[in-house]
């Protein structure tokens, strides 16, 4: 009894449990309601284990369903997760150690974006400007070590290799964009280093280097490492991980306030109960929500000798290019930016000479090295650069994670917590706010965020000069108006149609970020000039109205 008391009085001045939206989330609301009150004390009482992270919550049996208020009982306690990169299985393994039963839907894991990328843990690197984005990644970093270490007990103590060995160097060139960078104070150390001193820490950098930014809390992990291990700790805590398996609508119930099945591409339906959409590019297929693929290309590179004592003791991250030394002595090297190409994941001649010609200039002994592999993945972004985070606007049981840009790695762990935070009700006031900051309707006339944001980030890469990210954010002349049959809202209709012909660009970074949004920009003129009914997306099934990309 005293047990009790304290938690239901600590439900005063903290909401543990409830939602600040839910009729009984104070001491007050469950004294006017005693008809109710055992059942929700039993539910502060189950819920109260998940206050210390890393307790297993899989005796928790009852909890407060953030939108009605009731107890969902274990039964309703499932979601279906859409995505087999490091977002779905970030959020799928969340879940499932909170006690959900889970299944994840996977349409080629092997296309995920997660194997195509860097692994990089540095925000400050990124040369991102103060603002939510930087906000969030800095927590992010500051909780991707213990994630990644529990993520390599569950999946039976295997080694994804260091994640930090002494941080980042941002080599500078005269004049160039790393130079004029004035990292934010609040991001973490950051220390201004001459040409000299650069050298002495990477005796393998260009002399033409005029000195560079140090940040020691930077860090990398090698994705293709960590997929296989957060693969394994997903199966061993239970989820059930579907392989090849394309979702291509969403379902909704009558009324059309909650999505009640899945349609699968042979036709068959998969019930929901709580759905998170964690597609990456193929995001806006299911969800009328601007998120497009930008194109980076990367290659790598293996040392000349069987010597494979690493060249790089640090990850070098340039104006034009990084550069990521791996345990087996390899030089990983990115990465460009396409925004024209779609959905192509193509190498190109150009794309390889462009990244070539910028880790040589950077590191002139990369010239005598073997070129090993070369390969191309998928950025999903959105018309802000940053993610899509939370409820997703339409329905009151789907959520989203997902447009992650540069940095999915990095944002995967802490943005599946705060989405499974989301999806249980238990979001703290701050992370709430900070999640409106990431909201799905935040390009839409009347949405949570719905005024145009600057960018928040100044950085530029291999196929970008030095230019401060801006995007155009003018209409179109002519709107889009073609309709989309049975509440058709994918499709070719909002990206860029890909130009396989096309060279690598090498304009400005507001420029290409500006072309690769100008299709999205039409969808949004089309919700705000009421072209898009609400009713369009709400009472119908979402397909794609073609599966070729």
């Amino acid at each position: 009894p005293l047990l009790l008391q304290l938690f239901v009085g600590a439900a005063a001045w903290r909401p543990l449990v409830m939602p600040r939206h839910s009729s009984y989330s104070t001491a007050a609301s469950l004294s006017l309601q005693p008809q109710v009150q055992p059942q929700v004390q039993a539910a502060v009482l189950s819920r109260s284990r998940y206050l210390h992270r890393g307790v297993d919550a899989r005796m928790a049996t009852e909890q407060v369903h953030p939108s009605r208020g009731a107890v969902l009982t274990p039964a309703e306690r499932s979601a279906l997760v859409v995505g087999g990169g490091v977002a779905g299985l970030s959020v799928a393994l969340e879940l499932r150690t909170r006690g959900w039963e889970v299944t994840l839907l996977s349409r080629q894991s092997s296309e995920s974006a997660t194997l195509a990328a860097g692994g990089m843990l540095a925000p400050q690197a990124e040369r991102l400007s103060p603002g939510p984005l930087l906000d969030l990644c800095l927590r992010a970093r500051e909780e991707f070590a213990p994630w990644l270490r529990s993520v390599e007990a569950r999946a039976g103590g295997v080694n994804t290799g260091p994640v930090a060995r002494g941080g980042f160097v941002s080599p500078a060139f005269d004049g160039d964009a790393v130079a004029r960078w004035q990292p934010p104070m609040h991001a973490g150390p950051a220390t201004w280093l001459g040409g000299d001193e650069m050298r002495h820490l990477e005796p393998a950098l260009s002399d033409d280097i005029c000195g560079g930014w140090w940040y020691p809390s930077e860090a990398s992990v090698d994705p293709r490492l960590l997929m296989p291990a957060l693969t394994a700790a997903c199966k061993a805590e239970g989820v059930n991980m579907v392989e090849g398996c394309e979702v291509v609508g969403l379902q909704a119930e009558n009324g059309g306030v909650a999505v009640r099945a899945v349609r699968l591409a042979d036709g068959t339906e998969r019930p929901v109960s709580q759905l998170v959409l964690c597609a990456g590019s193929w995001l806006r297929k299911l969800l009328p929500v601007p998120c497009v693929p930008i194109k980076g290309q990367m290659l790598s590179l293996s040392p000349p000798t069987e010597d494979h004592s690493p060249a790089l003791m640090r990850t070098v991250f340039a104006e034009r290019c990084y550069l990521i030394p791996r345990q087996d002595g390899r030089i990983v090297v990115g990465a460009t930016e396409e925004p024209d190409e779609g959905f192509s994941t193509r190498s190109t001649a150009g794309g390889v000479h462009t990244l070539l010609s910028a880790a040589i200039s950077t590191m002139p002994s990369l010239s005598t090295y073997t070129l090993d592999e070369v390969w191309a993945g998928l950025r999903p972004t959105t018309p802000d650069l940053m993610p899509l985070l939370g409820p997703s606007g339409s329905w009151r049981n789907v959520h989203v994670a997902g447009g992650y840009h540069r940095n999915g790695i990095l944002l995967s762990p802490v943005c599946a917590r705060l989405v499974a935070d989301g999806v249980e009700g238990t979001l703290s006031e701050n992370d709430e706010a900070l999640l409106k900051q990431f909201a799905c309707d935040r390009f839409y006339q009347g949405g949570a965020s719905s005024r145009q944001r600057a960018p928040t980030a100044a950085y530029t890469f291999s196929t970008v000069p030095s230019a401060t990210a801006q995007l155009d954010t003018s209409s179109e002349s002519a709107r889009a108006s073609a309709e989309h049959p049975d509440g058709d809202l994918g499709g070719d209709s909002f990206h860029t149609a890909p130009s396989p012909n096309a060279p690598v660009s090498s304009s400005g970074f507001g420029e290409t970020i500006s072309q690769s949004m100008r299709a999205n920009r039409k969808f949004i003129d089309r919700l705000e000039a009421g072209d898009v009914a609400e009713a369009e997306f709400r009472d119908g099934t979402f397909e794609e109205a073609s599966r070729d990309a």
